[in-house]
């Protein structure tokens, strides 16, 4: 199930994902959770989701709405703040790291998911399903599976990969499908 993010949530992910998180060679292992909500966002149509399932978050995922020039390489495209997926969720730490008792994935496709989510997103609000997003390394195999189209290294940040998705990517990628256990 998704829905609008709670403080209670945050808190779940603050004690569980980044105590199984930490020490790992995770992107998000020392992300500070609490801080991606911050009112920075507010002006830009910030909305945070979480998937639930077994009274847990298993992914959570926060877009905004920017203000873009033409020449931006985002302009008129929802903006993907960051989407992760819990760390029992994970395919490289389900096995065994830290902590981790289950082997993992226990719900595949909680990424893709989220992602649909903000492919609505964008279409519901008159963006066309266009989705604009940067990658940390971990992630770009993913995204590049999904359909998105890579943009090359951020000018600020030559880590980070940016990607896009046009309204032809929305309409291939929003297939009906959802999280499955």
């Amino acid at each position: 199930m998704l829905r609008v993010a709670a403080a209670a949530d945050i808190t779940f992910i603050e004690e569980r994902w980044a105590t199984l998180l930490r020490g790992t060679k995770a992107d998000d292992a020392n992300w500070d959770w609490r801080g991606k909500l911050s009112d920075l966002f507010a002006p830009l149509g910030v909305q945070h989701i979480v998937a639930v399932a077994d009274d847990e978050v298993q992914g959570t995922l926060v877009t905004t709405l920017p203000l873009a020039t033409p020449h931006d390489w985002y302009a008129d495209a929802l903006y993907v703040e960051y989407v992760a997926t819990a760390p029992w969720n994970r395919t490289e730490l389900g096995k065994g790291h830290h902590g981790l008792v289950r082997v993992g994935p226990i719900y595949k496709g909680v990424g893709p998911t989220l992602l649909r989510h903000a492919a609505l997103r964008s279409l519901a609000v008159g963006r066309g399903g266009r989705v604009a997003l940067h990658s940390v390394p971990g992630a770009v195999a993913n995204y590049t599976r999904y359909g998105l189209s890579p943009k090359g290294p951020d000018q600020e940040d030559p880590k980070l990969e940016r990607f896009f998705g046009d309204a032809v990517w929305a309409q291939t990628f929003l297939a009906p499908r959802g999280m499955t256990p």
